[in-house]
């Protein structure tokens, strides 16, 4: 039995069936997608995913949500990865648009950025 290949690659050329093989994908930027991103740099040096979302930025629901005083509702110390500890926080309970900006700067640190894909259904 043939193993499936474990690098990113496109199958088909230019033909109408042509598509680019992930050996991984990931669904949505969102604190779950980038954590398994990072993770699989990390504990696996495997750097061949894509993380695809529809939105238009990275941050999942802290992303999408912008309403005045949107905000965490639990401490801020929930929302630090533990492999990616935010001792920084604003305050108890940060506003939306630093958990994002917390956010961005971890998927800068792993350099996940270009392995992300934006305004995909």
């Amino acid at each position: 039995m043939a193993t499936a290949p474990r690098t990113i690659h496109v199958v088909n050329g230019y033909d109408k069936d042509a598509y680019t093989y992930y050996p991984v994908l990931i669904v949505g930027a969102g604190e779950s997608g980038i954590a398994m991103a990072c993770r699989l740099k990390e504990e696996l040096g495997f750097d061949q995913f894509r993380i695809f979302d529809r939105q238009a930025g990275m941050g999942g629901t802290w992303w999408i949500n912008r309403y005045p005083g949107v905000a965490c509702d639990v401490p801020a110390v929930f929302y630090s990865y533990s492999f990616c500890p935010n001792n920084k926080w604003t305050t108890f309970h940060p506003p939306g648009h630093e958990i994002v900006k917390y956010l961005q700067g971890v998927c800068d640190k792993y350099q996940i950025v270009d392995k992300i894909q934006l305004n995909t259904e």
